[in-house]
């Protein structure tokens, strides 16, 4: 009888350790399981403020180097381009050699436009040399409409393809190889047609 009860004692004993222990754990695994929710939880809020903070800042306040641009557009250089107007300064023929001449001709075309001829004396276009050492009889020319510069000439014929209404000015100029106008007592060596267009 005595062994029956102590038996039975045991037992108990054991359930009772073994359901303790069970919840022991249970208690554990829960808590390391809120450990870890609350640290989800801090960094989901952590980056709900980055966010915010990130909308909330004044971009306009950013200077380029801070965007990675790292250059001030507005001291861009523009070297090179050649823009309308723009003089390139002179080079006065001697009168010892001959002078260049340019007779500008400019006719409508049949169909549409303005067919530009320039006849030259003493004087050769040569577009293999622009840039090069600047002699007095070759180069090429620039052709003005209106004072506004449109392009450069390489060859006796451009065909321009229309004027506005009204009186129009068609100029060209001989310029040295280096851009230079060519000039004679001061005077730009060119030439300048009127054209009424209705």
């Amino acid at each position: 009888m005595k062994r029956k009860v102590v038996a039975i004692a045991i037992v108990m004993a054991y359930l009772v350790l073994g359901c303790h222990g069970h919840h022991s754990a249970n208690a554990q695994q829960d808590s390391v399981g809120d450990r870890v929710a609350h640290a989800h939880g801090e960094k989901a809020a952590a980056g709900a403020e980055a966010a915010t903070n990130h909308e909330g800042m004044d971009h306009s306040e950013m200077g380029h180097g801070e965007m990675g641009h790292g250059e001030d557009h507005g001291a861009m250089k523009h070297e090179g381009m050649e823009h309308s107007g723009h003089s390139h300064g002179a080079i006065e023929v001697s009168s010892e050699m001959p002078v260049p001449e340019v007779e500008l001709i400019v006719n409508e075309d049949a169909v549409r436009g303005w067919n530009v001829e320039t006849k030259l004396t003493n004087f050769s276009y040569a577009p293999a040399d622009v840039n090069e050492t600047s002699l007095q009889n070759e180069g090429h020319a620039h052709l003005y409409v209106n004072g506004e510069k449109i392009t450069r000439l390489y060859g006796s014929w451009y065909y321009l393809e229309e004027l506005p209404a009204g009186s129009n000015e068609v100029k060209v100029t001989l310029n040295a190889n280096d851009h230079k106008d060519l000039t004679l007592d001061g005077e730009i060596i060119g030439d300048a047609v009127t054209i009424e267009v209705p």
